[in-house]
């Protein structure tokens, strides 16, 4: 991505991009989290950024980050951003502390990073201020618990969740309607086995197999 961008959110953010850099040949910038939306709109709507295609929402725990001594702020929230029009690409990083880790959500600038939002805070444990539907997508409901959190206990027991109700009738006793029929058999009981007699139409064209009246097809 041309450096311009980068340079762009400098000067229009100033002291808001805490730091910019290149990383395995991906810009990234790192951002305030309480501005995370500004930029998001900016580099959305301004003409000369156009990254109009959300590609993920996710985050990273530095928990036992430098031999185990951790790091503070120990989540990073990270975004990736494309530009379809200029083929670009951008990484937002957003930190946030593990006590209460929270941001505002963009998922009304970016609506594709919805269920990613969600993703993250359900194995993370990261919520998204101004979500409006911020539930578990991976795991149930009852999950106690962030999964992919390094503190999250190796062998742990989950609550059970009893069987629910279904408002209507069970889909598994509802009639199935008209069934296509195997090609080639004409309504017939699939053939099965060497002795059972074959629809004449495949035996026709199956040299050695029997047919109704035990003539061998291709004979």
């Amino acid at each position: 991505m041309a450096a311009s961008v980068l340079d762009a959110l400098v000067a229009k953010f100033a002291e808001r991009i805490l730091e910019t850099g290149t990383h395995v040949g991906d810009d990234f910038a790192i951002v305030e989290a309480n501005s995370i939306r500004d930029v998001c709109r900016f580099l959305r709507d301004d003409p000369d950024m156009s990254f109009e295609l959300p590609v993920d929402c996710t985050a990273v725990d530095y928990r036992d980050w430098d031999q185990g001594a951790g790091r503070v702020p120990r989540f990073d929230v990270i975004y990736h951003l494309y530009s379809v029009t200029k083929e670009m690409r951008i990484r937002l990083i957003a930190r946030v502390g593990e006590d209460d880790p929270f941001l505002p959500s963009v998922r009304d600038i970016y609506p594709g990073l919805d269920w990613f939002e969600r993703e993250t805070w359900d194995m993370y444990g990261i919520r998204f201020e101004g979500h409006g539907n911020l539930k578990r997508i991976l795991m149930y409901e009852e999950f106690e618990g962030h999964p992919l959190r390094k503190d999250y206990p190796h062998r742990v027991t989950q609550p059970r969740v009893p069987l629910r109700d279904l408002p209507d009738a069970d889909i598994h006793d509802a009639p199935l309607g008209p069934q296509p029929k195997p090609p080639g058999f004409g309504g017939d009981p699939l053939w099965r086995g060497e002795d059972a007699a074959a629809p004449a139409e495949v035996a026709a064209n199956v040299p050695g197999l029997p047919g109704p009246e035990g003539n061998i097809g291709g004979a």
